[in-house]
Order: C-alpha cells, then structure tokens, then sequence
C-alpha cells in the first residue's frame, strides 16, 4: 500500500492519516520509517470500520478524552 504523501506545513502534528492521503509537517519526515508506518496503520484502520465510522470514533473520543 502506497499512499500519497502530502506536505502541510501548517499541520498540528509531524503526520496525520486522513484517507487515502498520508499527511507531513515537513519534507524531512517522509524518509522517517516510524512515521510513515505509524500512519499506515490509521489508514488500515480507516479502511477496517468502513471510512466514515472511524472519523465518527475518532471524534467521539477527541471529545471525551
């Protein structure tokens, strides 16, 4: 699985998964494994519970934690 790589610079966090797309703070994290890996990981996940209802969990426990 090789999901696009966007640059947003003005991203709260070194990366974020928003399907299909791998979101970067900087250029230089693209070559960081861990991240890119870790962010894999949430788009599997996102693929897992169908897209929407993982957006809706996600914000459900931003919410209350």
């Amino acid at each position: 699985m090789r999901p696009p790589i966007l640059i947003v610079k003005k991203l709260p966090a070194a990366g974020m998964a928003v399907f299909p797309f791998i979101l970067l703070k900087s250029e230089r994290f693209k070559s960081d494994t861990e991240i890119i890996n870790h962010e894999k990981i949430h788009l599997r996940q996102q693929l897992e519970l169908l897209i929407l209802p993982f957006y809706i969990l996600y914000l459900i426990n931003y919410l209350f934690n």
